[in-house]
């Protein structure tokens, strides 16, 4: 499927190198910031906001790897991202859990994260299992992820990804991944780790610190922006395409300055509002049009 022209992805490419040159993205992390400045960047210290000069970016984006293979947990090769294939990832992230004996809504538990792997390890169809939902049942309310990765790991050998919600989580969840893993994750991938911006264009400072974090241990980084149209981003689907095409990229090319040639994926979770209610339309034409183009934006990087 395309939904965009040749020129259509030449005018969003070109809106984004200079919303990135001349309005930049707002960067909550001191030692971000005083990285970047070192690399050259225009760095506001004052207002927190980063300038990322043409040059930069596709200096950056050049570096990137156009696919990577992928492991289970035992060190068997698994599949190839970027190969122009589908892959079927299962997950991930909810709070509540619909009960299939009594069609109630509950809260999820660990158990149900333990079923959901136990079923992904089984279906040939799910290449990749993430973590269905955050299991209420715990004694830390702040731990939700890790136990989540954990059910998940314990009980299939598929490749897992996970998105943590603070550095500190992210930092034991990496640690859990290289204990299980029969590999090395410098050299194989297992796991894949996501970051999200915070649209528009802004990073908050534990989710830098924990790309920071990840770089040095091989893990792939998913940028996964989540503009929402009429609320953080325009209302225009291109205007939505652009701001999340903006936040992608500088976090792509952050990553390419820690780290040249680490492995990175290029994503998105935009949505439309009913702005009459302010419910997220997660399942718009609009949002699946809007995906469909930006496959075609990521093969236009060879990301």
């Amino acid at each position: 499927f395309t939904v965009l022209s040749e020129p259509d992805i030449r005018e969003i490419h070109e809106a984004t190198l200079d919303i990135l040159e001349h309005c930049g993205v707002k960067i909550l992390h001191r030692g971000m910031l005083g990285f970047l400045k070192e690399k050259g960047l225009a760095v506001d210290e004052q207002t927190q906001v980063v300038r990322f000069s043409r040059g930069c970016v596709a200096d950056a984006m050049g570096l990137i790897p156009p696919q990577f293979e992928v492991f289970d947990r035992q060190g068997r090769f698994a599949f190839v991202i970027g190969d122009r294939v589908p892959k079927i990832a299962a997950g991930h992230n909810a709070v509540f859990w619909v009960d299939s004996k009594t069609g109630q809504t509950r809260y999820s538990t660990v158990s149900d994260v333990e079923l959901f792997a136990r079923l992904c390890q089984h279906l040939e169809g799910i290449d990749i299992i993430g973590i269905p939902v955050m299991p209420q049942d715990i004694p830390n309310p702040s731990a939700t992820m890790l136990y989540g990765l954990k059910a998940v790991i314990e009980n299939s050998t598929k490749p897992v990804y996970y998105s943590a919600d603070s550095d500190k989580v992210n930092h034991l969840c990496l640690a859990m991944l290289g204990a299980a893993f029969a590999g090395d994750l410098q050299s194989r991938v297992y796991g894949i780790a996501q970051c999200s911006p915070t649209s528009p264009l802004f990073w908050e400072g534990h989710v830098i610190e924990s790309i920071m974090q990840t770089v040095p241990t091989g893990v792939p980084l998913t940028i996964l922006p989540e503009p929402n149209a009429g609320v953080s981003a325009p209302y225009t689907l291109a205007g939505l395409l652009t701001v999340n095409n903006v936040e992608c990229l500088s976090g792509l090319v952050m990553i390419q300055l820690l780290r040249p040639g680490a492995k990175v994926m290029y994503a998105n979770s935009w949505t439309t509002m009913d702005m009459r209610s302010g419910a997220a339309l997660v399942a718009s034409a609009e949002t699946n049009v809007c995906r469909i183009a930006a496959a075609q934006l990521a093969h236009f990087y060879r990301v």
